[in-house]
């Protein structure tokens, strides 16, 4: 490994090395160049971590070290602190299942610091004090990008504090809070975090107890589509995208992966757009009324009037949105063509070819103008 010029990450994860410290310490020799090493899986004890600790304080290039499944204790917590003061490099650290609880200053240095861009801590009982203790360090804004706590027994009560340290944060933009005991009484912590927050792009809750017709569905719509008015739509969260089921159960109610599909398109004004749409047609909580439109702005009136007076070519929605309509038993959609009624006949090439530009591709959001009537 040491003379091969082309190797730069290597995957050594439940290779059977945890006790064989000898091997260890040879292949760690041959790794003097790597980016990134995957050392999950090997249960390392004391003696192996204190091998790999002084592996990590002389090299020069890694970026990313998974150790999953090790046994810390504090000593060799102790000697991954001085690894990481005197590496320069490390950005990327992994120490899920480790036993590591964040419950002393010697862990919390480890991990809650200002050089890792990415920490997984996926599987270890951090807790209400772990939590805490996570939130304090969000609220620093540190440059931590990627943040997995899935698995980490996080109590319900420790959403107020990690919603408020994420309307404060500006850099984290991956956050997963998968399989804790977070409950309905957390959705709206999290719903003013997200309204509030306009960097982070996933965020995972699956496997918590939220309930599907009220939790997750408040949630959903407090967050990434509040309906109550246009305004509330416009002022809703436009970039994350959120996962409260990694299956297909209560997505009926919650339209999760509807919400999901219209945030990861690109253009701000279509998002908002499809919104209003599934506010009018799907979630039925607004209704025509012209003194809502006076708050939304001016450069969105044109597009966002023509989007809603006609039927969009994949359920009203576009090509990978809504894949099928969605209709109340009796509801017609389908509303006036304003522009493509003039006083004679309805002019049917200008109408084809919008809804060509519809169904496929949406069309030029910077410069539209309605065909005049006269």
């Amino acid at each position: 490994m040491a003379k091969h010029n082309g190797l730069f990450f290597v995957d050594l994860s439940s290779c059977g090395l945890g006790g064989n410290d000898e091997i260890l310490s040879v292949i760690l020799k041959g790794c003097k160049k790597l980016n990134g090493l995957d050392l999950s899986g090997n249960e390392f004890g004391s003696k192996s971590l204190a091998i790999i600790a002084k592996f990590l304080s002389a090299h020069k290039t890694i970026t990313i070290l998974n150790l999953g499944g090790s046994g810390f204790d504090d000593e060799s917590v102790k000697l991954f602190n001085k690894a990481m003061e005197k590496n320069k490099t490390l950005t990327e650290l992994s120490l899920a299942s480790t036993k590591i609880t964040l419950s002393t200053s010697i862990q919390r240095s480890l991990v809650l610091n200002d050089k890792l861009l990415h920490i997984d801590l996926s599987r270890n009982s951090l807790g209400a004090n772990g939590a805490k203790y996570i939130a304090k360090h969000l609220k620093k804004n540190p440059p931590l990008s990627i943040l997995s706590l899935r698995g980490c027994s996080l109590p319900s009560k420790s959403a107020e504090g990690l919603g408020n340290a994420l309307k404060r944060n500006t850099n984290l933009a991956h956050l997963d809070l998968n399989c804790n005991n977070f409950n309905d009484r957390s959705v709206p912590f999290f719903a003013d975090a997200l309204r509030n927050n306009s960097t982070l792009l996933s965020f995972h809750m699956s496997g918590n107890n939220i309930k599907v017709k009220s939790g997750r569905k408040d949630l959903i719509q407090l967050a990434l589509c509040d309906p109550t008015s246009l305004q509330s739509i416009a002022e809703s969260n436009h970039t994350c995208l959120v996962t409260l089921n990694s299956g297909k159960n209560g997505n009926f109610h919650t339209n999760e992966d509807k919400f999901r599909s219209i945030n990861a398109l690109e253009n701000e004004g279509q998002k908002i757009r499809y919104k209003v749409i599934a506010a009018l047609f799907t979630l039925k909580t607004i209704e025509f009324n012209p003194r809502e439109f006076q708050h939304i702005p001016l450069e969105l009136m044109p597009r966002l009037l023509e989007l809603v007076q006609q039927q969009m070519g994949y359920g009203k929605y576009g090509r990978g949105v809504w894949k099928a309509p969605v209709r109340a038993k009796g509801s017609n959609p389908r509303l006036t063509r304003v522009y493509e009624r003039g006083p004679g006949k309805r002019k049917k090439k200008a109408a084809k070819k919008r809804k060509h530009a519809f169904a496929f591709k949406e069309a030029d959001d910077e410069e539209w103008k309605p065909k005049s009537r006269h």
